[in-house]
């Protein structure tokens, strides 16, 4: 299932026994939630950019930023999961933080989840023996800066299938 917005636990629910996996793009919660709760209003489903509820519900997730639409940053999504913030406004308000995300499970839809989603979980999506070496060196470690800071983490090297690709 790729984007889901917008859920309710129902549709949770009927979906519990099927093969699926949640494709989600964080930053879409970012840039979408505001206005779409202007235009719903009351309205709105109860569960909107759900992951807390989708992992809980035993679904697999992998995260993406749906380029070009949004930036290819990862770091962006990943700081929309954990605070579920908009960056843009500096009052800081947290849209349902009830389902945002551990920096651990937010780094996680783009390893292991990403390496799943694309039936590569057996040789990538970790940094572990046996498996292709694609990993990102960075300036800042994301689990030691607060959570408000982790759009604006410095890649300083990136290897993919053993090849230094940047840095």
């Amino acid at each position: 299932m790729i984007h889901t917005p917008w859920l309710n636990p129902g549709l949770l629910a009927k979906a519990k026994n099927m093969p699926l996996l949640f494709d989600v793009q964080p930053q879409f919660m970012s840039s979408d939630l505001p206005w779409a709760l202007e235009v719903l209003g009351t309205n709105h489903p109860p569960l909107a950019f759900a992951w807390r509820s989708i992992a809980e519900a035993g679904f697999p997730t992998a995260g993406g930023s749906d380029a070009p639409v949004e930036t290819p940053n990862p770091f962006l999504g990943i700081h929309a999961a954990v605070t579920r913030t908009v960056r843009s406004d500096k009052n800081g308000k947290a849209y349902f933080p009830d389902e945002g995300l551990s920096v651990f499970e937010a780094i996680s839809l783009y390893t292991t989840g990403s390496a799943l989603a694309g039936y590569q979980e057996k040789t990538r999506g970790q940094i572990k023996v046996g498996f292709v070496a694609d990993f990102t060196v960075l300036e800042e470690n994301p689990f030691m800066i607060e959570k408000e800071n982790l759009a604006d983490i410095h890649v300083l090297k990136t290897i993919i299938s053993e090849q230094i690709v940047f840095g």
